[in-house]
């Protein structure tokens, strides 16, 4: 980009004064806008060819729609001798990359910190939860977090899609050698590195191990450290286990083991609001078991957290062919135990009439009206104690009635309709979706565990999948489905063929 200097008028309206630094797909100016004779941030992207800036310039204009108080939205977008730019608030704090290195363990800082964790969570559960396709930031870093006049911290960066990063990659040397990788999870560094909703969860809590300790964990070398053994790392003493713990959270190998944005952000607001970290154990432990936050912001609505495509249109619709309620249900492992509870004791109830009623049967003579023959009922606990006259005559006892064996059914498999019934048990057999039939582990009525779907009409492979692909009828995905979603399998086409597919949770 030599050709961007100061003093350098952008088409007519920015003047460049100063740089500001450079970045992993272009360079960051101080400008001033000649329109509203304001200064401005704009960014200078690496030069593409024209499909590319097309793409760009597409992608921005649909970006620019969104709005939330923790995400610097563009003002504007355009393009200059090959560059694509956008400008956007300038924000005269720096980033947080300007923090590293100067927090230590005190009060003040750890603040600082959880004052980053709940505003980069909040943008990103926006972010998570925009319809109809929940945007992927892709690139969660201290250097990508602005820092406005106020102290709020400000995603910058968002909207770019994986065609166009892997456009920039293809045109920048500067790319390839980027630093990027430090903040990739174990599941960016595998055979199919496909980027989802759980991969800026992990990259948030790099940056927060990053921002306490100075230095960055796994020496920077990412989530492949994970996959190779490496232990999860634990921020120094000093710093509040509740720190650490949040943060070891976002660093969970598994992708649907890690927190989710809007449960990052209730997490950091109770600490902010109350000052007490003692009750945050709690707190994350009742998430880890299912329940959900208690109200998300104000801007975000309840969304399925693993929904991946990188893209947004101007639709307030739904997802096509939404087969299953989002979400798990609040308390439903408190509600499961006590359902298993009161199960026990009824079956403890139910065990103790038959056998009260099987011994009376056995042991009780038939009522007489001899005066010769005495009968004395005692408790339980006494047995049945009888005192007979000196001339009673010896009875029958009555016959033992019948048991009757039930019968064992032909087959494991159960076929289920597909229904709003909520069952809570999990067992393993055969669920008829219509579209398609399931063979496998079953919980609440879905697809939950390691099994097969075979399709019986053309159909998306998962409502969550961001290319979209879609089955034909006999093709089968062989894999593991969490709560009626594919997390991973392997897509067995009628034309031979097969794919591997990583979605994640």
């Amino acid at each position: 980009m030599a050709e961007i200097r100061q003093n350098e008028e952008i088409n007519g309206r920015y003047v460049l004064k100063q740089s500001k630094g450079r970045g992993t797909f272009g360079e960051v100016w101080l400008a001033h806008d000649l329109a509203t004779d304001e200064d401005v941030a704009i960014k200078f992207y690496v030069a593409l060819d024209h499909k590319g800036r097309e793409e760009f310039i597409q992608e921005f204009r649909i970006a620019a729609k969104l709005r939330h108080p923790n995400l610097l939205v563009t003002k504007d977008f355009g393009e200059w001798h090959g560059h694509p730019y956008l400008t956007m608030k300038f924000c005269d704090q720096g980033s947080a990359a300007d923090l590293i290195g100067t927090l230590s363990p005190c009060t003040t800082d750890e603040m600082t910190i959880w004052r980053f964790v709940r505003d980069v969570a909040s943008g990103l559960a926006y972010l998570h939860s925009v319809k109809p396709d929940p945007i992927v930031h892709q690139d969660i870093k201290p250097d990508n977090t602005l820092i406005d006049s106020d102290g709020t911290f400000l995603i910058t960066d968002f909207g770019i899609s994986k065609r166009i990063r892997s456009t920039m990659r293809k045109q920048s040397e500067r790319a390839l050698k980027a630093g990027a990788p430090a903040y990739m999870g174990p599941e960016r560094f595998s055979n199919h590195p496909e980027p989802i909703l759980a991969s800026d969860i992990w990259s948030l809590g790099v940056s927060i191990y990053e921002l306490a300790e100075g230095e960055l964990p796994f020496c920077g070398m990412g989530g492949g450290m994970m996959l190779k053994g490496a232990e999860m790392p634990s921020l120094n003493e000093g710093w509040s286990r509740s720190l650490s713990e949040v943060m070891q959270w976002c660093l969970e190998e598994k992708t649907w083991n890690r927190a989710k944005a809007c449960q990052v952000q209730e997490v950091a607001e109770t600490v902010l609001k109350s000052g007490n970290m003692t009750s945050v154990t709690s707190l994350i432990s009742r998430m880890r078991n299912g329940a959900q936050p208690e109200s998300p912001n104000d801007e975000t609505k309840k969304r399925d957290p693993h929904a991946t495509k990188p893209n947004i249109d101007d639709r307030d619709g739904q997802n096509d062919h939404t087969a299953y309620d989002e979400g798990k249900t609040e308390g439903f492992v408190q509600r499961k135990k006590l359902l298993y509870a009161v199960m026990a004791a009824f079956i403890l109830i139910i065990a103790i009439a038959v056998a009260w009623f099987s011994y009376s049967q056995v042991r009780t003579p038939q009522s007489t009206t001899n005066n010769d023959t005495v009968h004395t009922v005692t408790t339980m606990k006494d047995s049945l104690a009888i005192t007979k006259a000196e001339n009673e005559k010896p009875t029958e006892a009555p016959a033992l009635p019948k048991t009757v064996t039930p019968k064992e059914p032909k087959s494991k498999d159960v076929m289920v309709k597909n229904t709003d019934a909520k069952d809570e048990h999990s067992y393993n057999g055969t669920l008829s979706l219509g579209y398609a039939t399931w063979r496998g582990g079953i919980r609440n009525g879905k697809p939950d565990g390691e099994g097969t779907m075979t399709f019986k009409s053309t159909h998306r492979i998962d409502t969550r999948d961001p290319s979209r692909r879609t089955a034909e009828a006999d093709d089968r995905v062989d894999g593991t489905y969490s709560n009626g979603h594919l997390v991973e399998g392997r897509w067995f086409k009628s034309d031979g063929t097969t794919e591997y597919i990583m979605l994640g949770e």
